[in-house]
C-alpha cells in the first residue's frame, strides 16, 4: 500500500532548526501547527517547543526532555538536536511539511468524497461544494506583513484616495440615505425582511438595476420566483409600466411603446439571476463558476426560508432558530471568503405581540430568525398593507434595526405599486407616472 506524503527528513530538519534557534519559531509558526507532522514523535516535539516558547522558557536538551516527561527518549532528541548545524532553512523545511500535511488531507477529502458519491443517497452537487469548501481551507492563505505602520499608512492613502460617499467600501444602491444607516460592505450580510407584498424582492430588483448601471455585477439565487418572472419585474421598474397588464398581455399602445423603444436600456444591464432549490454549498459552487466565467459583485438570495438544508436537518426535527442561525453563519463565511457583500430576504412573523405600533415590525418579528451572524437587519413596513389609506398607498417606511457601520433608524423611501418600483422620495415629489392597470400597488 502507497504511504500517504511525507518527509521525515524535512519534520526533523525543522525540529533540530527550532531546538538549535528557537528564535526561528516566530518565523515559522504562521505555517505550520503539530498536526501537520506526520510522525507522532514529532507531533509532541514541536507541541513541547512550542508550548515552552509561549511560556518564555528557553529550549535546549535538558528543558525539552523535561517538558516531554520521559514520553521520548532522550537519545532520539538529541539525535534529532544534532541532525542540522543551523537553524537558517527552517522556514523553507516547514514549507516542506506543510506541503505533504495539505496532500494527505486533500487525498483524505477525496476518498471520502468517492465513498459518499458511492453511496448515492447525497446530492452530488452538495458533495462537490463541500468537497471544494474543504479543499481551499487546506490551502494556507497568503502570509501577509502584520505589522500596523505600514498597514496603517495603506488604509490612510485609501482613505485619502476614496470618493465622496466612500462608494469604494461598499456597493452603493442607489438610495443614499438608506445606504448612510446599512451599508453593502464586503464581507458583511445583510437581512432584509418584510411582510408578504411589502417589497422585498423588488427592493432586491431595484437596487440590483442600479448597482449594474454603475458597472458592478449582481448575482441573485431566486428560490421563490423563476427567472423568467424576476425579468418581468426587471422589465416593469426598468421601463416603468404596469407588471400585472404586461403579463396579461393588456397593455395599451402607449406602453407597448415603452416596450419597443426601451430595448436599449437593457444594454449592459449585467446581473445575473438562477432560479431553482438551492442548498448553501450548492450556491457557494455555483458562485466560483460565476466567478471564473464572469465577475460578481453582491451575492442576493430570495430567500432564507427557501434555502435547501443539508441531509440530517430539517425544518420540522429541529429549532427553525437555531436553523436559520446555521444558515445565517454560513452565509457570513461565504461573504468573507469571497469579499462580497450578501443579501437575503426572510420573511417576518406575523404574531402581533412580536410587532411594535401600528403593527410596525421589529427584530422580534423576525420569523425565527435572530439577529446573531447577520451584520444588518433592515426590515420594510408599507402601512398601506394594514390601513388601505391612500395617502400610504406610495410610501415605504425602511427600518434600520442592526447597523454595522453605522447607526440604527428609519428611512422612507417611495413605492409605486403597478411596475414594483423604489424610488428617493426627495427625487420626486409625487410617485413616477404609470400607466392604467394599478392592481399590483399590494404586491411586492
Amino acid at each position: 500500500m502507497q504511504q500517504p506524503p511525507n518527509s521525515k527528513e524535512a519534520e526533523i530538519s525543522l525540529l533540530s532548526s527550532l531546538i538549535i534557534d528557537q528564535s526561528m519559531f516566530h518565523v515559522i509558526s504562521g505555517l505550520v501547527t503539530d498536526e501537520y507532522f506526520y510522525t507522532t514523535k514529532h507531533q509532541q516535539i514541536y507541541k513541547a517547543i512550542a508550548g515552552m516558547v509561549k511560556d518564555g522558557a528557553p529550549v535546549d536538551l535538558v528543558t525539552l526532555s523535561d517538558k516531554l516527561k520521559g514520553s521520548i527518549d532522550r537519545s532520539e532528541i538529541v539525535q534529532i538536536a544534532n541532525y542540522m548545524p543551523t537553524g537558517a532553512n527552517a522556514e523553507y523545511y516547514a514549507k516542506v511539511v506543510a506541503d505533504k500535511h495539505i496532500r494527505r488531507r486533500a487525498i483524505v477529502t477525496m476518498h471520502q468524497a468517492i465513498q459518499r458519491a458511492y453511496e448515492n443517497g447525497e446530492d452530488i452537487t452538495d458533495i462537490i461544494a463541500s468537497v471544494q469548501k474543504e479543499l481551499d481551507h487546506s490551502i494556507p492563505q497568503t502570509r501577509i506583513n502584520s505589522d500596523l505602520y505600514p498597514a496603517i499608512i495603506d488604509t490612510l492613502e485609501k482613505m485619502i484616495d476614496m470618493p465622496k460617499g466612500g462608494e469604494k467600501n461598499f456597493i452603493p444602491t442607489g438610495f443614499k440615505k438608506l445606504d448612510r444607516h446599512a451599508r453593502l460592505t464586503k464581507g458583511t450580510l445583510t437581512l432584509i425582511a418584510g411582510d408578504p407584498g411589502s417589497g422585498k424582492t423588488s427592493y432586491l430588483l431595484s437596487a440590483a438595476r442600479y448597482m449594474a448601471r454603475q458597472g458592478n455585477r449582481p448575482l441573485m439565487f431566486t428560490l421563490e420566483m423563476t427567472a423568467e418572472q424576476i425579468r418581468q419585474n426587471i422589465i416593469a421598474q426598468e421601463l416603468n409600466i404596469c407588471h400585472q397588464d404586461m403579463t396579461a398581455g393588456f397593455l395599451g399602445d402607449s406602453d407597448m411603446r415603452k416596450l419597443t423603444d426601451g430595448l436599449t436600456k437593457f444594454e449592459g444591464l449585467n446581473i445575473g439571476i438562477l432560479d431553482g432549490r438551492w442548498s448553501v454549498n450548492q450556491i457557494r459552487y455555483q458562485l466560483i463558476t460565476e466567478i471564473r466565467n464572469k465577475a460578481v459583485d453582491c451575492l442576493m438570495i430570495d430567500s432564507l426560508g427557501k434555502l435547501k438544508l443539508p441531509d440530517g436537518m430539517n425544518k420540522t426535527g429541529g429549532k427553525l432558530h437555531d436553523i436559520y442561525n446555521w444558515i445565517c453563519e454560513e452565509l457570513v463565511d461565504i461573504a468573507v471568503e469571497f469579499d462580497l457583500p450578501v443579501v437575503v430576504a426572510h420573511h417576518l412573523n406575523k404574531d402581533n405581540s412580536r410587532r411594535g405600533k401600528n403593527n410596525r415590525p421589529s427584530v422580534g418579528s423576525l420569523r425565527e430568525a435572530g439577529d446573531m451572524w447577520t451584520h444588518n437587519v433592515i426590515l420594510i413596513y408599507r402601512e398601506y398593507l394594514y390601513t388601505r389609506e391612500e395617502e400610504a398607498r406610495n410610501r415605504a417606511e425602511f427600518i434600520v434595526a442592526k447597523s454595522r457601520d453605522s447607526e440604527i433608524g428609519t428611512v422612507e423611501l417611495g413605492f409605486t405599486g403597478p411596475s414594483k418600483n423604489f424610488y428617493e422620495i426627495e427625487q420626486h415629489r409625487e410617485p413616477p407616472g404609470v400607466a392604467a392597470g394599478g392592481k399590483q400597488w399590494e404586491g411586492n
